[in-house]
């Protein structure tokens, strides 16, 4: 079993260099695996970047959706508020009238018939004078 010994010589040489390159393989990859793992972490921190502006936005639109609904509501029951006021305040002065025509109306009537009493006493006092309902002197 003898071996030749001659090539030997060639190959440590050779055999150094790839270890020397697989040493140096190995001490990067705690640097490789460190970079990598840095790059995922920034991508995913991205991706929760872009989740969350999205995110935003869409509740943005929402928020804009739901004040211009609100203003819109805000705008038609400030009319309807507006309309039911006018109608009561025509209510009140339907009222109002209705009432000071019924006092009117009602002084009128007393008016009348205290002029008509009065005329009527006046009228039988006056005949019972003329007829001879009185006495003699």
């Amino acid at each position: 079993m003898a071996r030749s010994t001659a090539g030997m010589p060639d190959r440590v040489p050779a055999l150094e260099r790839r270890v020397g390159r697989v040493e140096d393989a190995v001490d990067r990859m705690p640097d490789r695996f460190a970079a990598g793992f840095a790059e995922v972490k920034d991508f995913i921190r991205q991706e929760i970047q872009d989740l969350k502006a999205d995110h935003l936005g869409g509740i943005r639109a929402t928020i804009d959706r739901v004040e211009r609904d609100l203003k819109g509501e805000h705008a038609r029951f400030a009319d309807d508020l507006r309309r039911a006021f006018d109608a009561i305040r025509k209510l009140e002065d339907d009222r109002n009238r209705e009432a000071g025509s019924r006092r009117a109306t009602s002084s009128i009537g007393h008016t009348v018939t205290a002029l008509l009493s009065g005329s009527s006493g006046g009228l039988v006092g006056w005949l019972l004078a003329r007829l001879g309902g009185g006495s003699s002197h």
